[in-house]
């Protein structure tokens, strides 16, 4: 029988908590606040984007900027009241510009800390202080429980709740920081140093590119799997309960993965989430009945959960940590770089084929498995280089 979470558990799993409070709130709500606002859906398309397009380099520059300070828990802090600062801006002024900039800055600090964030935390499971699968599983929950709360606010109230409630969500976040515990990191800057000119080993990359591809793989759904469902008879209300449905069981398997990590490898456990994404979608592109598709929606487990929880630990079991925040945002500029470019090519796909689009989706994660298998052939440390 597992033990209550203990102090530090408890700690860092607030936090993942609030942090994934704060997404919940804002992916699903800002454009409905954006569009009460009189905002075109076009504006509203590129205001959203853009802090994925410009994370794809602030994000590692932050993780290279958390190694070398040498603390990930001061990194963490300032990150999040910065966020606070420029989402202040807000309560002044919401013409065009303003609304642009700040949430640019609020996107880009909140996707580049979620890699340090992870860093600091499998830093510490890798002392066997706490179980990442469970800290990070509260961050799942906290994901549900906004969009439901700030679901029924938005009924109750209307959009103009929104910055009241993403304001109070940051603050939250910014105080559950400085309760995060403070992780030891070793040689830092010389390490941040050594990771600038130490290139990813074949192998390494490969592992990483068919994590991202699993990721990207969900593309399809995430864009286009409400309006798909409501084109086959599914309502919105219906869909989203299959979203959830999802989530949930992806919470169920993040608190059960330290079980699972114990009898199998990183690599075997992808390769099992590139297998089971393929099924995933090639039988979804098959507008599968209510029954089939609430156990696809289960899978939801091992297409995503299964596949972050795999690819961090692969990350931090080669990583030391003086560059693993480093290490941790590239994985996730990458991740971002490859569902951006999946996105776009998405969408094209639905407009021509509909629900077999998926397909195409599917044909991803069989490359993830070669990709992945590939690297049991090749090299997983960098080079050593000479001093």
């Amino acid at each position: 029988m597992r033990l209550p979470m203990n102090p530090i558990e408890l700690s860092i799993g607030a936090y993942y908590l609030a942090s994934f409070a704060v997404i919940g709130v804002s992916v699903p709500y800002i454009a409905l606040w954006l569009d009460s606002r009189g905002a075109s859906a076009g504006w509203i398309g590129a205001v959203v984007a853009a802090p994925s397009l410009v994370s794809l380099v602030t994000t590692p520059l932050l993780g290279i900027w958390a190694d070398r300070l040498g603390s990930w828990r001061q990194s963490i802090i300032m990150c999040n009241w910065a966020t606070l600062l420029a989402l202040s801006w807000w309560w002044f002024s919401t013409d065009s510009l303003a609304i642009a900039l700040v949430w640019v800055i609020v996107g880009t600090l909140t996707l580049g800390t979620s890699p340090i964030t992870d860093a600091a935390s499998l830093s510490v499971a890798k002392r066997g202080e706490l179980d990442f699968g469970r800290v990070r599983g509260l961050g799942s929950f906290g994901y549900i429980l906004a969009v439901i709360a700030c679901g029924a606010l938005f009924d109750a109230q209307g959009p103009d709740v929104f910055l009241t409630v993403l304001s109070t969500c940051v603050l939250l976040r910014a105080l559950l920081a400085h309760r995060l515990p403070r992780v030891t990191q070793l040689s830092a800057a010389r390490g941040a140093a050594q990771g600038l000119t130490q290139p990813p080993a074949p192998g390494f990359l490969a592992v990483l590119v068919g994590a991202a591809l699993i990721n990207a793989s969900h593309a399809t759904f995430y864009t286009f799997g409400l309006l798909h469902w409501k084109s086959v008879g599914i309502s919105t209300q219906l869909g989203s309960a299959l979203f959830t449905v999802g989530v949930v069981f992806e919470i169920v398997l993040m608190w059960r993965f330290a079980a699972i990590a114990r009898r199998f490898s990183a690599r075997f456990c992808l390769l099992l989430a590139a297998a089971c994404s393929a099924f995933r979608w090639a039988v979804t592109a098959q507008d599968p009945a209510l029954p089939v598709l609430l156990i696809l929606q289960s899978l939801h487990a091992i297409s995503f959960g299964l596949t972050f929880l795999a690819v961090v630990n692969f990350i931090a079991r080669r990583t030391p940590d003086s560059r693993a925040a480093g290490a941790q945002a590239m994985n996730a500029a990458l991740g971002t770089a490859v569902m951006a470019m999946t996105t776009l090519l998405s969408g094209k796909l639905y407009e021509l084929f509909g629900g077999s689009a998926y397909l195409a989706m599917a044909g991803l994660c069989i490359l993830a498995m070669v990709l992945i298998a590939l690297s049991y052939r090749l090299r997983l440390e960098p080079a050593t280089i000479a001093t």
